[in-house]
């Protein structure tokens, strides 16, 4: 639900809809909103999966995939195809094999230069495993035992994404109210905190779309009108294929 409304907002926020580049905003060339969520991994490594066009998916579309490509990535496989029929999954078990096969010295030059191209620059170069733009225009990062009462600000690291939105959710807290007969309940609320960077969006557009996620993860009824989107969507993608 967390990929969808951000997917939504953005594209209620067109101007977050880009991609930064050595501190310089970059409007995306397409319309869709791909959106990144982490997964933690068996050996408890974070490694972030992109949902494509998350904006026009209906929710139930997106938590089956995220299941199983999630599933398929733990275990060192790949489901769920791309743009161009070659799965993220693919390109990002590939680059790391090549970037484990190098000498601890030169990983991290190559990695720049990985990242130079496929984040950077957009470029895709499938025999090094390099896919553009891997982490989409915006990051969800879930944290581990979400159980506990926990409210974390994730500040993004440039040289590792060039998204401008990041969204962390945290643990779920317990929030007292008072019900019609005034006497107090409590409801389980989730810690949502959102990180944006301030070369992308105007203080103004920043506040929009905090207003649009937090309205979004309140009232998911209010998704239900994008998924009518989706079908227009999938008869334009059959045209085109």
């Amino acid at each position: 639900m967390a990929i969808k409304a951000a997917a939504v907002a953005i594209n209620e926020t067109p101007t977050l809809n880009g991609h930064m580049l050595f501190g310089s905003f970059y409007k995306s060339k397409t319309k869709g909103i791909d959106v990144s969520v982490s997964i933690e991994s068996p050996s408890k490594e974070t490694v972030m999966m992109k949902i494509i066009d998350a904006e026009v998916k209906p929710a139930e579309y997106i938590a089956d995939e995220f299941r199983e490509r999630g599933k398929a990535m733990v275990s060192g496989g790949s489901k769920g195809n791309s743009k161009k029929g070659i799965s993220n999954d693919v390109f990002a078990t590939r680059r790391a094999k090549i970037i484990n096969s190098l000498p601890l010295w030169l990983r991290a030059e190559i990695e720049k230069i990985f990242y130079l191209l496929g984040s950077g620059l957009g470029m895709e170069i499938p025999m090094f495993g390099i896919t553009p733009y891997p982490r989409g225009v915006c990051s969800i990062i879930t944290l581990p035992g979400g159980d506990a009462d926990v409210d974390v600000c994730v500040l993004p690291d440039m040289s590792d994404t060039t998204t401008p939105v990041t969204v962390a959710i945290g643990g779920i807290r317990v929030q007292p109210s008072f019900d019609a007969d005034k006497k107090i309940s409590a409801a389980p609320v989730l810690n949502i905190s959102v990180t944006i960077d301030c070369n992308a969006s105007s203080l103004a557009d920043g506040r929009k779309y905090c207003a649009r996620l937090q309205q979004y993860m309140n009232n998911p009824t209010l998704l239900d009108k994008f998924d009518k989107k989706y079908f227009s969507y999938m008869q334009e993608k059959l045209k085109v294929t």
